[in-house]
């Protein structure tokens, strides 16, 4: 059988075929589901760390500045987001961090060595940025990250199947329920992941 994915507004996005014949399709569906359930778990977490460990800005901040993957200059956009993270302003936090983390993934590929970069196919000539979904494609991404985290970037960010929070957001097409403290809690979860990445 054939399930068909919709958006808001009853526009088909996906097509999700049999178990036999669509396996990655089932895969990425199961994975969007058990982050949506888990992501109840995620907020326990933050909570607890929160008021045990008086989790802050100032703490996450700290803690990504001896990543290599974090320029300086993305401190400052981070830590807006951060602070409307702990006031609970999530529709800032969302607008700052997604394309903040699309940087981040592309900086890191920049710094494996691998291009960045495409042709543009129009007249004027130039290049293009290669798209999220083509770096997190990219064996160089895959294999410092691992399957499993490159997995869970293409759910969360760029999959139609998935949660796709890059692309409803930098297209302007998330409704006001994407901009919850699920959404949110995730791209925290991923920014902190990211920082993990640092020099020996």
């Amino acid at each position: 059988f054939k399930k068909s994915l919709q958006d808001d507004k009853g526009r088909v996005v996906a097509n999700i075929g049999s178990l036999e014949e669509d396996l990655e399709g089932h895969i990425v569906t199961n994975v969007s589901q058990n982050l949506s359930f888990s992501s109840l778990f995620l907020r326990l977490v933050f909570e607890k760390i929160i008021d045990k460990h008086q989790l802050d800005t100032e703490k996450i901040i700290n803690y990504l500045k001896p990543s290599v993957v974090i320029q300086s200059n993305k401190l400052y956009f981070i830590r807006k987001a951060l602070d409307a993270f702990f006031e609970k302003n999530y529709i800032v936090t969302i607008h700052i961090l997604v394309p903040q983390i699309e940087d981040i993934i592309r900086y890191l590929l920049e710094q494996l060595g691998g291009n960045i970069l495409k042709p543009t196919k129009n007249y004027y000539g130039g290049f293009n940025l290669r798209t999220l979904g083509d770096v997190l494609g990219d064996d160089k991404i895959k294999e410092i990250l691992g399957e499993d985290f490159s997995q869970y970037l293409r759910v969360l960010l760029i999959d139609q199947r998935g949660w796709n929070l890059r692309n409803k957001v930098c297209h302007g097409i998330a409704n006001e329920k994407a901009f919850n403290s699920h959404s949110a809690d995730r791209l925290v979860h991923v920014l902190l992941c990211l920082g993990m990445i640092q020099k020996k």
